[in-house]
């Protein structure tokens, strides 16, 4: 019986040590960034003249700054989820054009990005 129960222990550790793999953690390559392009209005018309930050709202995603002149602007962007904002502008009047709501990140307001594109983004 004594013979029985060390083959069982021997055959059950085996088993599971083969589900545990070789152990240590798994290294994933960082996402690559991706061309992307903000098509922006407030109130329906294209904003001018000031910069939209995509703050990253979880971890792994770095912060893109992406200048935008009528209407539009592009830049490099790491795959992820976002919250989006407007706080520089070239002028105190053009950062005015912009509702006070959308001057401040939000994780309530959020941009996933997955590949590379056009995205569209309505600051009302």
């Amino acid at each position: 019986m004594r013979g029985y129960l060390f083959g069982m222990t021997v055959l059950v550790s085996l088993a599971l040590s083969s589900l545990t793999g070789c152990g240590g953690p798994t290294i994933t390559k960082p996402t690559e960034p991706v061309k992307v392009t903000l098509k922006v209005t407030s109130g329906g018309k294209p904003v001018n003249n000031v910069t939209v930050t995509l703050q990253p709202i979880v971890s792994g995603g770095r912060q893109a700054d992406i200048p935008i002149s009528n209407g539009e602007g592009s830049s490099e962007v790491t795959p992820g989820t976002y919250t989006y904002f407007v706080e520089k502008a070239k002028s105190e009047a053009d950062l005015g054009k912009i509702p006070a709501a959308f001057r401040q990140g939000a994780m309530d307001r959020k941009i996933e990005i997955t590949q590379a594109g056009t995205q569209e983004l309505q600051l009302n």
